[in-house]
């Protein structure tokens, strides 16, 4: 019970951070539904729709959110995610959104 407990105040401090317009839950719909029309125009052979698709992905807002927080909650052992001072505030997060691109 208390591990449940636990589990769910770490989910709430990493969901903390958005974007303005765009919550991190949106925004990993959003991409999945991008990459699955992407893989679906390349089922079909439509390589110019998905090159399309693709580019329109890599510069959609919600990717490079979705990139930024990937990143930032990363512990893993072999990529440690931010080396620098890791952002506290929804603003601090957006500045690294912004400065992305």
């Amino acid at each position: 019970m208390e591990q449940r407990s636990k589990n769910k105040r770490a989910l709430s401090q990493r969901e903390a951070f958005s974007y303005p317009g765009i919550s991190i839950p949106e925004a990993r719909i959003k991409v999945a539904t991008k990459q699955t029309n992407i893989a679906l125009a390349l089922r079909r052979g439509d390589l110019e729709l998905a090159e399309r698709l693709a580019t329109a992905l890599t510069r959609s807002k919600e990717a490079r959110v979705l990139a930024v927080y990937r990143v930032i909650t990363n512990k893993g052992y072999r990529t440690k995610g931010y080396k620098d001072r890791k952002p506290t505030t929804s603003e601090e997060f957006t500045q690294l959104v912004d400065r992305l691109w």
